[in-house]
């Protein structure tokens, strides 16, 4: 069963909304996320990222390009991210930003991100 929580989320943030390149490495990631302030809690940021990403490789929710250093990149064939509209017997509610997943089983995973 895939559950993703809020790290996983914020993970998939980065990758889609704080693109200056195409795809990061975990220590970007780490970097983006934590603003660590010394290596020691750069090396402990960034192993919890690379957890983090294994798991979203291993159900292909993210890619990873193989190289001197592994880069990640979003699978955009399951994964929406933008403005959400929440429409229930015709009257629709605006959301806010949000990122969809939709996992191998049908169904979706939703995360709504408040506005910046």
């Amino acid at each position: 069963m895939i559950k993703l929580d809020e790290l996983d989320f914020e993970i998939l943030d980065v990758l889609i909304n704080k693109c200056e390149q195409n795809d990061y490495t975990s220590t970007d990631i780490a970097k983006i996320l934590f603003c660590p302030e010394t290596r020691e809690e750069l090396i402990k940021k960034n192993t919890l990222i690379s957890y983090r990403l294994k798991k979203l490789v291993l159900w292909d929710i993210i890619k990873c390009k193989d190289g001197k250093a592994r880069r990640y990149s979003i699978n955009e064939e399951i994964i929406v991210s933008g403005e959400s509209v929440l429409k229930v017997n015709g009257v629709s509610v605006e959301m806010g930003n949000a990122t969809v997943v939709k996992i191998p089983n049908g169904l979706y995973l939703v995360q709504f991100f408040e506005d910046e």
